[in-house]
């Protein structure tokens, strides 16, 4: 992923802020998807929180739950796509 403001320019030192449930995970690399690995995973009923190492900081990942899925384990390799439409620039 490139960090670029809506005019296209650098953004160095811009932050960009997403809601936990705004991010999916997959084992398949996409395009401007994000390579980390799971750190922790807790489940809270209704839903699943993942603790991620990805792009040199930790990030919080909330998936519905669904009886039937499969879990990532901590210590699996994933990659992390967002809905960038849900995403607030700083």
């Amino acid at each position: 992923m490139t960090r670029q403001t809506a005019r296209g320019a650098n953004a160095a030192g811009t932050h960009v802020v997403l809601r936990p449930q705004n991010i999916s995970m997959t084992y398949e690399a996409r395009e401007n998807a994000l390579k980390g690995r799971v750190l922790h995973r807790e489940f809270l009923g209704s839903q699943t929180r993942y603790l991620v190492k990805a792009a040199g900081t930790e990030i919080v990942v909330d998936q519905s739950h669904i009886a039937g899925q499969d879990w990532f384990e901590p210590g699996n390799d994933v990659h992390l796509v967002t809905n960038t439409k849900s995403a607030m620039v700083l």
